[in-house]
């Protein structure tokens, strides 16, 4: 990562955009903004934006989890037609609730990486429910390329993620 300064007047040094919100990262280029350190300047890092290959581990053990959930429930209530819409139900909400509340999953709490918006902050619900139902299938239907497009996008983001402006990072380890 980089060290860059944001000046008092409120633009990115990195971009030269004005900084439009009090949250941790620079709306048009991602810049990280630390809390503030004096009364001239901010610093602030390029976040590290997490790559394809740490997404993909992440979801596949969010489906293994979830399979192993739906298997349980299957085994327990049987198969019909409600079961499995109740079934849709409960992946969607798997992941609304997970990134809502703390902006992972478990597959992206086990390897560190978190869903921010544009001001480096978890996104709202609306935006989470963008992300996570339209945008998603509009990834998925072209054989996957939407969510392929992160492993060559400068900032890694997915179809879904321009869609709902969203950005999943490398969570930032707490200083001591």
């Amino acid at each position: 990562m980089s060290n860059v300064q944001i000046n008092v007047y409120g633009n990115c040094l990195n971009c030269g955009e004005p900084i439009t919100t009090t949250g941790n990262y620079c709306g048009f280029c991602g810049a990280f903004i630390a809390p503030e350190q004096s009364i001239t300047t901010f610093n602030t890092e390029v976040p590290d934006f997490a790559g394809f290959w740490v997404r993909l581990f992440a979801r596949l053990i969010d489906e293994l989890f979830v399979t192993l959930v739906f298997g349980m429930l299957v085994s327990i209530i049987g198969m019909s037609d409600f079961t499995a819409f109740a079934l849709v139900i409960i992946n969607f909400s798997y992941f609304v609730l997970m990134t809502k509340s703390r902006g992972q999953t478990l597959g992206k709490m086990a390897l560190g990486i978190q869903v921010v918006d544009s001001s480096g902050n978890i996104p709202s619900v609306g935006t989470i429910l963008l992300r996570e139902i339209p945008c998603k299938i509009l990834s998925a239907l072209p054989l996957y390329l939407g969510y392929a497009w992160a492993g060559w996008d400068d900032k890694k983001q997915a179809w879904h993620d321009h869609l709902s402006k969203t950005f999943v990072i490398k969570k930032p380890k707490p200083t001591d």
